[in-house]
């Protein structure tokens, strides 16, 4: 069974991280802090004085990983950090797979206080740590109200669910199948929209301005999962030719006035008829 879990990175400290409970096994995870990716689980072999060398027999990378520790007292860079396991990853397939499972028995969750302290700490009182969980459809939910400005009703329209949803979203629930499929898409186009029109107001109103051409408008698109469609609008809106510049008038004296008419209806001459051959009885 490989493991991983998400902390805060503190620099070239070790941390080291147990269960909250007693009654949980003395299980706990000694991570490399420094490299931020890296995590194992293991098993402490007695009492843990500070100075013990833990083995580390089996890691996995994370992929996804969030901050979920915050040390409120700043490490000297030669002291150990004692915290509790407040989330943890557990799985047996591959190693990408850790942030997406959704089994009870595959992501096992610990909260608690933690106590932290340098090599001469001599009071170490729990101190109180706050968690910071942030989803990656969280991080989508906002970063579609800063790239367009819209409020949370019309984005929950947008998305296709109601506004408690999105609000569930935003605070962690995570999203399942095609509701995360099209929150994700909705975001990577409203991304492209935003390189080119650059401000929130302007991203807005090409959104809700129906296009000349078809006369649709890209939030109805977009919202209709016509992904591709909504960036061709987006192209066309970019590659179109630009206007012709008007000509000024020119003032023509009257005798170009005649020349130009006689050129446009120029009367034949009489050589220019040939008379018909008069055929005999």
């Amino acid at each position: 069974m490989s493991a991983a879990l998400a902390t805060l990175a503190t620099g070239a400290d070790t941390g080291m991280y147990r269960p909250a409970h007693p009654e949980n096994e003395n299980v706990i995870l000694a991570a490399s802090l420094w490299e931020s990716l890296y995590g194992f689980l293991v098993r402490a072999p007695g009492p843990r004085t500070g100075q013990d060398t833990m083995p580390a027999p089996k890691h996995t990378a994370v992929r996804n990983w969030f901050a979920l520790v915050d040390v409120q007292t700043q490490p000297t860079g030669y002291g150990w950090i004692s915290a509790p396991v407040l989330r943890a990853y557990v799985a047996e397939g591959d190693p990408q797979d850790l942030d997406e499972t959704d089994s009870g028995e595959q992501a096992v969750s610990f909260a608690a206080e933690a106590n932290v302290g340098g090599p001469h700490a001599l009071d170490e009182r729990a101190r109180p740590l706050s968690t910071v969980a942030v989803a990656p459809e969280a991080q989508a939910v906002t970063r579609l109200v800063t790239l367009t400005g819209l409020e949370m009703e019309r984005i929950a329209s947008l998305l296709g669910v109601s506004r408690t949803t999105l609000y569930a979203w935003r605070d962690g629930s995570k999203p399942r199948g095609s509701k995360r499929d099209h929150l994700l898409q909705v975001v990577a186009v409203i991304e492209e929209v935003a390189r080119r029109f650059g401000e929130p107001r302007t991203v807005a109103a090409w959104l809700l301005t129906p296009s000349p051409a078809s006369n649709l408008m890209p939030f109805d698109v977009i919202r209709e999962r016509r992904y591709e469609l909504c960036r061709g609008m987006l192209t066309r809106r970019r590659t179109a030719r630009p206007t012709l510049p008007q000509r000024a008038p020119r003032r023509l004296s009257a005798t170009q006035l005649r020349e130009g008419l006689d050129r446009m209806s120029a009367k034949p001459f009489a050589d220019d008829y040939e008379p018909e051959e008069e055929q005999g009885d």
